[in-house]
This record gives C-alpha cells, sequence and structure tokens, in this order.
C-alpha cells in the first residue's frame, strides 16, 4: 500500500505493520528489489538484492552512525553499537539507492 505525503518527491510503501519503506523520487527509481530483515532487529540485520554495494544507517534526522560496503546479492552487517530505536537504512546498488526505516528492539 503506498500512501502519498504532502511532498510530491516522497512516497511512504507499507510494508507491514513493523516497517516501511521511504521512497523518494530523487533517488534511482529503478533500483532492484532490495530485502532487509528481521524487522525489528537485534544487533544483526541481513541485506539481499542484486549487486548490493554499501549500507549507511542515520538517525531519523540525518546523522550517520555506520558505513558498510556490501558486495554479491546477500550480507549480514552487525550493528551492536545501535541504541534501541528507529533509523533509516539507506541500500547502494549498482542500480541506485533506496532507504528503509528499520527498527533496534
Amino acid at each position: 500500500m503506498e500512501t502519498p505525503v504532502p511532498n510530491e518527491n516522497i512516497s511512504v510503501q507499507f510494508k507491514d505493520d513493523l516497517a516501511f519503506e521511504l521512497v523518494t523520487k530523487l533517488e534511482n527509481n529503478s533500483v532492484s528489489t532490495v530485502t532487509l530483515y528481521p524487522i525489528p532487529m537485534k544487533n544483526s540485520l541481513t541485506v539481499e538484492g542484486e549487486d548490493l554495494l554499501s549500507i549507511e544507517i542515520l538517525t531519523l534526522d540525518g546523522k550517520v552512525l555506520a558505513n558498510e560496503q556490501l558486495s554479491g546479492n546477500k550480507s549480514e552487517i552487525t550493528l551492536p553499537m545501535l541504541s534501541v530505536g528507529s533509523f533509516i537504512a539507506k541500500v547502494e546498488t549498482a542500480k541506485g539507492v533506496k532507504s528503509f526505516l528499520i527498527e533496534k528492539k
């Protein structure tokens, strides 16, 4: 389900009760499917998708907390330094960037 928001360059796509995807038209919309799990996470996060390059973890106000290089189609990253809460994960693939809201419990 996609929900429009007041800014025409942003849409929110709800995946389920615990996760949603923030998509901006400023990013490349041809990005292949990228999946992050588990959501909510504990200390590690698995990233799956084609031609993964990197993941950046940011606070909701945009402060970069982690930046990891990825390779292949599946990577697991460990993030024990994150406190409990919500964060933005920006995943870069060979085709562009996709942003996700993630939660650590």
